[in-house]
């Protein structure tokens, strides 16, 4: 294998690592992001939850009756608002409408969008309420003030005795495009460190066929089949004055002449007594 070839691969597989390394780090920054958004929700819910059992407390006391403390439980949800698209909403357990977004929908029973295995949106939240206290359900929504379908997660918990369910959703979207941006700048940085390494590799490559004058197997051959005694080779003469192929043909320069004398001289031995 040439050294080229030697360089292209560490190079590539220097590449390939980097890209590797760069793709774990992306989906580990998005499984921290979304499990960060999934702990906020949980917060939201269990403070929610807290504010309607203490008006549960109350009722089973006998301070209230069931129908004021469920409509000051409602009030209390209903101030909690965060921001324009991030509210509390509740509906009954047979998807009755107590708390919703400017009160649209409020009083009428709505199972949300049927899915194609003929249940509703409002069916996956009873469904993950079945074997968890607070559970999560992602849907494709259109974020208000939008047009698009943008990845919603929502929360639910389950309020036992009243048979509400409580829901808190946070969107996706700042998500996915902090995604991209990393993305983008672990392009970017990989990019500019793959040039860097190339670059690197070529020079190294030059420095070394430079001193080399060749490949180093053929040097290596070469040098090896001189030590044999093999001084016939034919030397690339085109080998950069000071490398080591240069050397390596001066070296069977020479040797040539040193044996070509020796030779010289056993023949003028061997004929002088037969001259005298």
């Amino acid at each position: 294998m040439k050294l080229s070839t030697r360089l292209g691969l560490i190079v590539g597989l220097a590449a390939a690592g980097g890209l590797l390394l760069a793709v774990m780090g992306l989906v580990s920054l998005r499984s921290t992001m979304l499990e960060q958004r999934h702990e906020a929700i949980r917060t939201v819910l269990t403070l929610a939850a807290q504010q309607v059992k203490h008006f549960q407390q109350l009722e089973q006391g006998g301070q209230l009756s069931r129908a004021e403390a469920q409509r000051r439980a409602i009030d209390a949800l209903r101030s909690m608002r965060y921001q324009k698209s991030l509210y509390l909403w509740a509906r009954t357990t047979g998807a009755l409408g107590l708390v919703l977004p400017g009160d649209k929908g409020v009083g009428q029973v709505d199972f949300g969008k049927q899915l194609p295995d003929g249940r509703h949106d409002f069916n996956r939240y009873l469904d993950v309420l079945a074997t968890q206290d607070i559970g999560f359900v992602e849907l494709m929504v259109v974020k208000p003030g939008g047009s698009d379908e943008v990845l919603k997660i929502n929360g639910v918990t389950r309020i036992d005795g009243w048979d509400w369910v409580i829901g808190f959703g946070a969107w996706t979207d700042d998500i996915q495009a902090a995604f991209w941006q990393a993305a983008l700048r672990y392009m970017l940085t990989g990019l500019l460190l793959f040039v860097a390494i190339g670059a690197v590799a070529v020079w190294m490559a030059r420095k070394i066929y430079r001193a080399l004058g060749g490949e180093p197997e053929l040097a290596a051959r070469l040098a090896g089949e001189i030590a044999d005694g093999k001084l016939n080779q034919s030397l690339d003469a085109t080998a950069p004055a000071g490398s080591l192929m240069a050397s390596i043909a001066v070296m069977q320069g020479n040797l040539r002449g040193l044996i070509g004398g020796i030779q010289a001289n056993a023949s003028q031995v061997g004929r002088s007594p037969m001259a005298s």
